[in-house]
């Protein structure tokens, strides 16, 4: 499967199978793949999560930021905090000493 995603700083246009960009000495693979429904695109999504972007959620959670409770839901953040998963609220400790 294709996994949506968008071209995040540029243009914000969706990636898909049609528009993605495959280098030269492999695009008969590709074609191979998406023709023969080893690649499909995935049709139901939520769009709103295109607009998370892992590097900065991670930095997110490093830095202790609470606003990282509005990319995931309240229980994950909760859990994540408790447990300081993921280096939860490093760089802030780290530049408190």
């Amino acid at each position: 499967m294709n996994n949506p995603s968008t071209d995040k700083p540029n243009t914000g246009k969706l990636t898909t199978i049609e528009n993605l960009e495959v280098a030269p000495n492999r695009r008969h693979l590709y074609a191979h793949l998406v023709e023969n429904k080893f690649i499909v695109d995935i049709t139901r999504f939520n769009a709103d999560a295109l607009k998370i972007y892992s590097g900065e959620v991670l930095a997110k959670i490093h830095s202790g930021d609470p606003a990282l409770a509005q990319f995931i839901p309240p229980q994950i953040f909760e859990v994540i905090k408790a447990k300081k998963l993921f280096g939860w609220g490093q760089k802030a400790a780290l530049a408190a000493t």
